[in-house]
Order: C-alpha cells, then structure tokens, then sequence
C-alpha cells in the first residue's frame, strides 16, 4: 500500500498484477506500521475497498510491520491490537482477525519461520474460501487496458529514444562538419598569411637589391 501514489497509479498498478494472476486472487496482503496509521493510510484503504469492493475483507491478511518497536516498548502484538486505534480495529473485525506481526530486526532464521507462518495463513484462507479466487471483471478489463497502456509507452519510449539517437548522430555529424570546415578554413588562411608574407618578403629583397644598383650608379658620377 503506497500511499504516496495517486488513484490512478495505484489503479494501474493493482491492473497490472491482476493481469499476472489470473483468474482471481486468493489472499490480499494490508502492511502496516504498528507506529502508523494517519488519514493518508486510512485514504489509501477506502480506495482498496472502492476498488475492490467489501469482499475485499474476505480475502485480506493485514501484516503488522516493524514489530520490534514492540518489543522495545516491552509489549506484544496482542496488546498492540487489544490496545489500537478503532479504525484498525475495524479492518481486523471485517478480516475475521487474520493478521501477522512481522520484525524486521531479526535472524534470517526466525524471518523464516515468519514466512512460513504468512504463508499457512494463506492456505488456510484459500481453503476457507473454498478454493474460489477473488474476481471481480471490472478489475480484469482494467488489468488488459493497462497491459496495452504499458505496451504503447514502451514503445512510444522506444520510438522517442531511436529519435534521440538519429538527432544526436546527426548533431555529432553537423559539428564534425563544422570542425572540419573550421580546420580548413583555418589552414586556407594560414597558407594565405605564408604566400602573402613570402610575396612581401620578396618584394622588399627586391627593392633592396633596386636601391642599392641605383645608389652604385650615382657613386659612378
């Protein structure tokens, strides 16, 4: 439950696993922080169940996370669930009282044990439901269009980063142009500046050598 995603991300998102577990779901998993449960959370819920409507309850396990703050408060999850708010009590109440405390600063061995107990309840809600997966069609229509959704944006991305790559070819091919023209440019007036400079350097060795016939000629007379 990510409450920081709007309904029309969330929406997409549930769609988008729907579409993975067809043809139903068998067990919902509700997370929450036993030092949390504001207005967003209460939001995010009341979406869950416009959603997927009150059999939601039916199938919902609510996980308790970060039950070591518990333990640091010397207290258990019973009393933390004898002792909450009444919306959560109201959730576990519609959910026939199927939760889980889950403490995530512990051995990977007790972790395991943890999972292995999640996933007992999980068995023993598909079997008190007699095996029927959650389905609900409107959710499934949404699951396809969300699928082509995905599909269009991946390749609209793909498209626009061919684009991106023929533009930066091209950029790259327009200022290697441009350096080169830029090089032979630079060349052309650098053998431009030589010529001129030797033809200026041969007129003044020419006029030199005229001045100085001329200055022999008039010592003659």
């Amino acid at each position: 439950m990510d409450t920081d995603m709007t309904d029309a991300e969330m929406t997409t998102e549930i769609a988008r696993a729907l579409s993975i577990a067809i043809p139903g779901v068998h067990a919902i998993l509700l997370n929450l922080d036993v030092g949390r449960f504001n207005r967003k959370d209460q939001k995010t819920l009341k979406f869950y169940e416009n959603l997927f409507g009150e059999r939601l309850y039916d199938y919902l396990i609510v996980i308790f996370t970060h039950t070591n703050k518990l333990e640091k408060q010397k207290t258990t999850i019973k009393n933390f669930v004898s002792e909450s708010c009444p919306d959560i009590k109201k959730i576990l109440s519609k959910c026939r009282y199927r939760y889980l405390g889950y403490n995530d600063e512990i051995s990977s061995t007790i972790k395991e044990k943890q999972v292995k107990k999640l996933i007992q309840h999980v068995t023993d809600l598909v079997e008190g439901n007699s095996l029927e997966p959650y389905y609900r069609e409107h959710l499934y229509e949404e699951a396809q269009s969300a699928i082509q959704r995905k599909v269009a944006e991946e390749m609209k991305r793909i498209e626009e980063a061919k684009k991106a790559e023929i533009e930066k070819i091209k950029e790259q091919e327009r200022l290697t142009n441009e350096n080169k023209t830029q090089r032979l440019l630079a060349e052309q007036k650098r053998t431009l500046s030589e010529e001129t400079g030797r033809k200026l350097a041969e007129r003044r060795s020419y006029n030199l050598q005229k001045s100085k016939r001329k200055f022999k000629v008039q010592n003659i007379y």
